[in-house]
């Protein structure tokens, strides 16, 4: 669970629902707290339902923040905060793929070798696509997630992915794909020197 409502006592013993009225407590006023809670935790399912699709959005579209605006959405925004920390960001330069990180629950960032990382000033930081990614650090970065225990809060490097091969980098069409219906939000093409390929969301 990405968010969840806890109930603290003076005894600081937490638990998931609210207790049962006391002898001495006041019944409307414990009414009204027992709504009041019902209500939160109706609003944070929604909150998450609604933040969960927002970043899909943003990574099938390649969506980029500066550096500032992304500390100020995902690391100082207690909310999104929870959503940042399991998903991998990378650092983007004219919109190509530099350097990847992972923003962790103590506030500090490593890379896929573990090691401790520095968030640059300038460049855009944006949500990697496993499309962008080698399989070499494609596979390390699942390793990483699963040594740490860490679900992701949204279908992000399990998402399935087709590279194209060499043979078909020239083609004009793709006849594979004949017959099937996509949006323009369920096709991400990348290119470069090294490699070409087609993700499918």
């Amino acid at each position: 669970e990405i968010l969840r409502c806890l109930v603290g006592s003076e005894m600081c013993i937490r638990d998931r629902s609210m207790p049962a009225p006391g002898k001495n407590d006041a019944p409307d006023q414990a009414a009204a707290a027992y709504d009041a809670y019902k209500a939160l935790k109706k609003q944070i399912k929604t909150t998450v339902s609604a933040q969960r699709a927002r970043l899909e959005m943003a990574l099938s579209a390649q969506r980029c923040w500066d550096a500032q605006a992304w500390r100020k959405l995902f690391v100082d925004n207690p909310i999104m905060h929870q959503f940042a920390i399991s998903l991998i960001w990378g650092v983007y330069e004219n919109g190509r793929l530099g350097e990847t990180f992972r923003y962790m629950e103590d506030g500090s960032f490593n890379t896929v070798d573990e090691e401790e990382y520095t968030l640059p000033d300038g460049g855009s930081i944006g949500l990697v696509h496993p499309i962008e990614l080698t399989d070499e650090d494609l596979a390390a970065w699942k390793q990483q997630l699963e040594d740490y225990e860490i679900t992701q809060s949204i279908d992000q490097l399990s998402r399935p992915i087709y590279r194209l091969p060499a043979e078909q980098a020239q083609d004009a069409a793709l006849e594979t794909a004949a017959g099937r219906r996509l949006n323009d939000l369920g096709l991400l093409y990348t290119s470069d020197a090294a490699d070409e390929g087609l993700g499918v969301d």
